[in-house]
């Protein structure tokens, strides 16, 4: 008993070096640290979901600096998933474009399709509201004046500027 008590104690007294330790190994070894915790958080999964929910709920306004961070940065992607999920709701056939729709920019001059100006963003020439598929075919870079203004309207009269 003593044994247990006298390493207790020692343990206490040097925290800081137990902590420096811990995390050299951590860095050591990223590996093995992750796949120790997700072999612990399947063996004990009501534990771990306890612990990332009271970790959330003492972490909010970091999730939500994290969560504006990771969209402002990741804004295309989001886009893309948003307008494959449409257009998988409406029955109509999709494809992950990313790689084509660079050449598409390119090949636009990165313009808006309509009005020539600098173009932020990227519109399906017939929507999907419209029975518009989300393939590369049917997307154009466009201005977001032009988008706003465009909304869902198909067909398109690209003779005329002014809605």
């Amino acid at each position: 008993m003593a044994s247990i008590e006298y390493h207790q104690k020692y343990r206490a007294e040097h925290r800081e070096a137990y902590r420096e330790y811990a995390r050299q190994e951590r860095l050591a070894n990223p590996e093995v640290i992750k796949e120790r915790q997700k072999k612990w958080r399947q063996a004990h999964p009501e534990v771990a979901r306890q612990a990332q929910f009271r970790w959330k709920n003492a972490n909010k306004d970091r999730l939500r600096r994290y969560d504006t961070t990771y969209r402002i940065n990741h804004r295309e992607k989001k886009c893309e998933i948003e307008h494959r999920r449409r257009a998988r709701s409406a029955g109509l056939p999709t494809l992950q474009i990313k790689t084509g729709l660079r050449a598409k920019w390119a090949y636009w001059g990165e313009v808006c399709w309509l009005c020539g100006q600098r173009a932020t963003q990227t519109d399906h020439v017939k929507p999907i509201a419209r029975g518009g598929a989300h393939l590369l075919c049917n997307l154009r870079p466009i201005c977001k004046s032009c988008n706003s203004r465009k909304k869902d309207r198909w067909p398109v009269d690209t003779r005329r500027r002014t809605w």
